[in-house]
């Protein structure tokens, strides 16, 4: 009988982290007034490429900085947006074998911290410091255990065993262009110049059919502008949610594959523009996102646990293998709000923040489950004094996630949790800072498992010790204890049930179980 079992191996090939440092120096355009102090300082990470080798992964990105200054004759507030280039090589081997079609890269950031200095009067260094992991992933349909080339004069019989697996699927990633005309509330002034402009993107449904996914979700454009009324100005922050809805395609999936989708933010432009009244109440917003969708599935597979021959010696060839088999995949909108530590230095009101934030694995605490947040909160504060005044603090909160069951805690998971804010709220109540989130709760997780199969195996050769048998039939009566014939014969209660699919205390006595 030949040996032909396969299991999707769906896998983790390497896994690594590290800690990125740029500097970046950048010289003012000329229509641009000269500095007299920067204000405020963000930067943004964007994956570009990645490119997979056989002698490892190389990550090609860049970082938007955005760089907030007090202009020296006026005094107005002004914003610069520069990038720089980085790139990152995960050296490691990958097996010839390996088709490199079939591995997916998975690339995580955490929030970058950002600073910036004068280097000369028009000129700015900046500075940034971020964590990068890098997570190659085999989705291949391979198989495990390869046709054996020769089959002995002897017959020969397996132990079978039924285990679920999870397959993977994970689309192109699929470009989404938004173009947007946002009007200015009747009640706000008109626009004289946009000082700065910020969005953050999320996904907040999925439905699919026919290996096609819709997915639904949500740009929030964040904008602070300046309105002049004769010599005197002022900064008004706003914001608009964006919807929007594309369809990607994950070929060989259908309405039982669970996903789970990421957006990116790529590209941003925001230009004011006069409206049917000739006000300069209109903002046109581009953005550029990116979204890519994961799908998976548990799949029947069948793996031999042993093997035997009662008419010839034969030498089993075993190999240990990962299985992943899909616990659950979880979405759906959390909200939290809460007072945040945030020193505050003389800040009477907010004219605008920002908030970058990176999401971690679920935690299970007393019978609760929270996902981990960690980020950067960015406040443009108003001093008493009139002064503008940015201060940023670092966020670490745990949000609940009642879609989460905290049944899952005693398993050995794996989780891809690929959330994001979808809107954030931020105000001063009595002299404190309270922070209001809506999250897009989005993650996959898996139950790992290790096991051992056969492979393969040989005919022995003289003088080898090798055995004949590699367990016992034996034949309960209905009503006999599951622990009594495991202590009879030797062996654990926990593997016989397992190898037999034995689920009460008791033999119904209608089949035969295996003792090894």
């Amino acid at each position: 009988m030949e040996i032909n079992t396969k299991i999707c191996p769906f896998e983790t090939v390497y896994s690594d982290k590290c800690e990125i440092e740029n500097e970046t120096e950048y010289s003012l355009s000329e229509y641009m007034p000269n500095i007299q102090r920067i204000v405020k300082t963000e930067a943004r990470v964007k994956i570009l490429d990645k490119s997979v080798e056989h002698d490892g992964v190389t990550i090609y990105g860049e970082i938007v900085y955005t760089v907030l200054y007090v202009s020296e004759n006026s005094g107005l507030l002004k914003c610069v947006v520069f990038k720089d280039d980085f790139s990152k090589s995960f050296d490691f081997p990958i097996p010839a074998e390996r088709d490199l079609e079939n591995l997916y890269v998975l690339v995580r950031t955490v929030p970058p911290s950002a600073s910036s200095k004068l280097s000369a009067q028009r000129k700015i260094c900046s500075r940034s410091k971020f964590m990068l992991s890098c997570e190659v992933i085999d989705i291949s349909q391979d198989t495990y255990c390869r046709d054996s080339d020769e089959t002995p004069d002897c017959e020969i019989e397996y132990l079978r065993k039924d285990i679920m697996n999870a397959s993977a699927r994970i689309s192109e990633d699929n470009p989404y262009n938004i173009s947007e005309d946002i009007k200015v509330d009747d009640d706000m002034p008109e626009i004289s110049d946009i000082v700065s402009a910020e969005a953050s993107v999320c996904i907040k449904s999925i439905s699919h059919s026919d290996g096609i996914a819709d997915i639904s979700g949500e740009l929030t454009f964040h904008c602070l502008y300046e309105s002049k009324t004769g010599e005197t100005s002022e900064y008004v922050s706003m914001e608009k949610a964006i919807p929007f809805k594309t369809e990607i395609d994950i070929p060989g999936t259908d309405s039982s594959w669970k996903i789970i989708a990421e957006a990116n933010l790529m590209s941003l432009s925001a230009d004011s523009t006069s409206d049917n009244f000739g006000e300069q109440k209109l903002i046109n917003v581009g953005a550029g996102i990116d979204i890519t969708a994961m799908a998976f599935k548990n799949e029947e597979c069948t793996i031999f646990t042993d093997i035997y021959s009662t008419e010839c010696c034969i030498e089993p060839e075993r190999k240990n293998i990962r299985v992943l088999s899909l616990a659950d995949a979880f979405t759906g909108i959390l909200e939290f709000a809460d007072r945040i530590k945030f020193e505050l230095r003389g800040i009477t009101d907010i004219v605008s923040s920002s908030l970058r934030m990176s999401f971690g694995n679920p935690e299970f605490s007393e019978g609760y489950v929270f996902i981990p947040a960690r980020g950067l909160l960015s406040v443009l504060g108003m001093k008493e004094n009139g002064e503008i005044e940015s201060q940023t603090s670092v966020v670490n909160i745990k949000i609940p996630a009642e879609n989460i069951p905290y049944s899952l805690s005693g398993n050995k998971l794996r989780w891809y949790n690929l959330s994001s804010v979808c809107r954030y709220e931020c105000e001063l109540i009595s002299g404190e800072l309270v922070l209001r989130l809506w999250v897009n709760e989005n993650c996959a997780a898996l139950n790992e498992e290790n096991i051992e199969i056969i492979s393969g195996y040989s005919k022995c050769e003289g003088g080898k010790s090798c055995r004949k048998s590699g367990f016992t039939l034996y034949y309960p009566q209905a009503g006999e204890s599951v622990w009594k014939v495991a202590k009879d014969h030797f062996v654990s209660c926990e593997r016989l049930r397992a190898e037999n699919g034995i689920e009460g205390e008791f033999f119904d006595g209608k089949k035969a179980v295996i003792l090894h």
